[in-house]
């Protein structure tokens, strides 16, 4: 049984070195194969395996991995959640996510975040609306977000958001299948590069 990893520094540096190569691979675009792949090289370094097996096992420290800050690295990109504070910077936080979506004189409401799906309510002062985002993969659970905060509040005007990478772009088939299942349900989608 692996002992409780804590939140001191030497646990620290593995969470940031493993989001800082999550970034740079775009996690959210790269395959299972690809992400299996990952953890066995995080867990050869000495600066991820070699520190975490001070408290755990091989097996452990991948499932470890995996259950924990790799669960949580999309909401740490948006500053939510356990894992949040071991970045430097939120690249889709709602104040970053509002403001591209929507533009510059839109503004998250304070307390309107939500996660699972992450989502907001903004203000430009005359109108409210509600903003859903995430990647391509959760479109499912972003339009169902949506339709919900929809059922329970007609008046509020919705907008999904999808992630794409200049990396992995969204081909143009799946970004058309995408708009043309969102307007069937009356709500607009827009990609976002982030």
């Amino acid at each position: 049984m692996a002992k409780k990893v804590t939140n001191d520094r030497h646990v620290a540096g593995v969470v940031q070195r493993i989001y800082a190569d999550a970034q740079r691979l775009d996690w959210e675009y790269r395959s299972q194969r690809e992400h299996t792949e990952q953890y066995a090289r995080w867990l050869a370094e000495p600066h991820v395996g070699g520190v975490l097996s001070e408290w755990m096992s091989p097996e452990e420290q991948r499932v470890w991995l995996k259950d924990g800050p790799m669960k949580e690295f999309a909401r740490a990109l948006a500053g939510e959640g356990p894992f949040a504070a071991y970045l430097s910077e939120h690249p889709r936080s709602p104040k970053v996510v509002v403001t591209r979506v929507l533009g510059d004189g839109w503004q998250p409401i304070a307390g309107s975040n939500d996660v699972k799906p992450l989502r907001c309510d903004a203000s430009n002062g005359a109108q409210t609306m509600r903003v859903v985002w995430g990647p391509a993969k959760d479109f499912k659970h972003l339009l169902w977000a949506a339709l919900e905060a929809w059922d329970a509040s007609a008046k509020r005007s919705l907008r999904i958001a999808v992630f794409d990478t200049v990396s992995s772009p969204l081909p143009r088939q799946e970004r058309d299948r995408l708009q043309r299942i969102a307007a069937r349900c009356q709500v607009d989608v827009v990609f976002v590069r982030l």
